[in-house]
């Protein structure tokens, strides 16, 4: 494991970009677009570790496969050197390794942004406090590799981690309520609408917080918004429980 001034840390949400210790690995290293997409596809993987047949199953899933070992190779290489590029021919890197005919990125959990998401996540769902729900809200920085938007091999992950955040920002909205935060809890509310136009639980809860606050016309313009919404989005009409309110 390298030394702590030498540790990897990994930004995935939001963006991409990688710090050994204090120090950013300036993108005009990354001279291949692959040689950071191996980084982000290890980074991803479970235990930051993928068979060989694997990556080139992502990184070229359309490329010939009697070229696929080469191209690794070549990929792994440039990576390598954008991370050190002080690293002799030869010699072992710190931070991407070959075990047998596995990939390993070596770098702590706990240094990669979306984990140390999912973490927060999970403490503020089991505790459901004010004080952890603004923990992990904060620590969610935007979506998943907007750079990578359309890699199949980021698709699933993105979407698990936004259904994530999207939960926490109405756990986070009824904490807020129950503290008599209506102003908080309308902000969080604001966000996930803003993010997800479609969100009706969401709409809901913003017509019912306008409501109680005496604003009844900014309750009927919520509903107005969540019925657009929903026909251009989803082509669908409130349901039931929106309707009654």
């Amino acid at each position: 494991m390298p030394s702590p001034d030498a540790l990897l840390d990994l930004r995935l949400l939001g963006g991409f970009a990688v710090h050994i210790g204090a120090l950013e690995v300036p993108p005009e290293r990354w001279t291949r677009r692959k040689s950071h997409a191996l980084v982000k596809l290890l980074a991803l993987a479970p235990r930051h570790r993928l068979h060989r047949e694997q990556v080139i199953e992502a990184l070229w899933p359309d490329g010939d496969s009697s070229l696929g070992a080469n191209n690794l190779n070549k990929t792994l290489l440039l990576a390598r050197r954008a991370l050190e590029p002080a690293l002799e021919s030869g010699s072992d890197s710190r931070y991407l390794h070959r075990e047998g005919d596995h990939l390993l990125l070596s770098v702590e959990s706990e240094r990669i942004d979306i984990e140390r998401f999912e973490a927060a996540a999970r403490a503020a769902r089991e505790t459901g406090t004010l004080a952890m729900l603004d923990a992990a809200v904060g620590e969610y920085r935007g979506d998943l590799l907007p750079d990578d938007a359309l890699e199949d091999w980021t698709t699933a992950r993105r979407e698990q981690l936004r259904v994530l955040f999207d939960d926490l920002l109405l756990r986070l909205a009824d904490a807020r309520t129950g503290s008599g935060d209506l102003a908080g809890a309308i902000d969080a509310l604001e966000r996930l609408v803003h993010r997800d136009p479609a969100a009706e639980a969401a709409h809901r809860r913003l017509m019912e917080l306008y409501w109680c606050a005496g604003q009844r016309d900014r309750a009927l313009r919520q509903f107005e918004a969540c019925t657009a919404a929903l026909e251009r989005v989803v082509d669908a009409s409130p349901d039931a429980a929106t309707l009654a309110l």
